[in-house]
């Protein structure tokens, strides 16, 4: 609209007081729209390095949750090879009197394990679904994982 009354006035065409107000004002006007151009671009490149934070973010907090569950996987299938070799005789006679280096277990403790083994490991009972059986095994290695203090197998 200022630049149509700029363009009368510059005709020679006559405006009322409001107009030439307003014509007078346009330089003052043009700077303001200048001033909120710039702030536009400062608030969309603002913006965009934000967004580009946000997904190194997301990406970084990814990479650390998948490194975590690595290390859970890996917790678990070593704690899987132990129990597997509690079944071997010549490691149990090792840890029953302390040879090779080992720390001595009770019958009783070794008990304990082969009872948690039982519960981690469960043979298959085609009475129960699979699914359930599992269900079962997967919140003693969680309980386990997470260090929580739940009595199982006589002991926490």
């Amino acid at each position: 609209k200022l630049d149509d009354y700029q363009e009368r006035m510059n005709k020679g065409e006559r405006l009322n007081q409001d107009q030439l107000d307003a014509v007078s004002k346009y330089q003052e006007v043009t700077n303001n729209l200048e001033f909120a151009k710039e702030l536009q671009r400062s608030f969309m490149s603002l913006s965009q390095d934000i967004q580009k934070t946000i997904k190194k973010t997301a990406r970084r907090e990814q990479l650390m949750r998948e490194e975590a569950e690595q290390k859970r996987l890996k917790t678990v299938l070593e704690l899987q090879f132990i129990l597997d070799k509690l079944g071997d005789d010549e490691v149990r006679n090792d840890l029953k009197q302390g040879s090779n280096g080992v720390p001595v277990l009770t019958e009783e403790e070794l008990t304990m394990l082969d009872e948690f083994y039982k519960l981690v490991y469960p043979e298959r009972d085609m009475s129960v679904r699979l699914n359930e059986q599992y269900e079962q095994a997967s919140v003693h290695l969680w309980d386990l994982l997470e260090g929580k203090e739940k009595p199982v197998c006589g002991t926490t």
